[in-house]
């Protein structure tokens, strides 16, 4: 499983722009393949890829999923000053209903991170 997490981040870091390997769907489970390995670097960055994708194409479902998979990386990582940052960012964007729902939840991490980072 390594191995293939480590092929999928070298195809699409070698992509620019649309000729990504992998859309939002197949990113977003290399990510979370590559979070259960404990390769967090490269969970790191198929999320990130994931919010990105997500946010640009206004999809509430997929801006929360991207999101919280990423908080839930930094948390596991004990990173918590950057769990603290993805939640402000995430409060911070406009988005669909379903941006609106989850806000009450990241914001509630946020105080949990903050605490955390002591």
């Amino acid at each position: 499983a390594k191995a293939g997490v480590a092929l999928a981040a070298k195809m699409q870091k070698g992509g620019k722009g649309k000729e990504r390997a992998f859309t939002f769907t197949g990113a977003l489970l290399v990510g979370k393949a590559a979070h259960f390995l404990k390769d967090y670097d490269t969970a790191e960055y198929f999320y990130e890829f994931c919010a990105e994708t997500a946010t640009r194409l206004e999809s509430g479902e997929k801006m929360v999923e991207s999101y919280a998979g990423l908080l839930d990386l930094y948390l596991d990582a004990k990173r918590y000053g950057d769990a603290a940052d993805v939640c402000e960012r995430f409060i911070e964007v406009k988005g669909p209903r379903e941006v609106d729902n989850a806000r009450d939840y990241f914001l509630e991490k946020l105080v949990q991170s903050r605490a955390l980072q002591g």
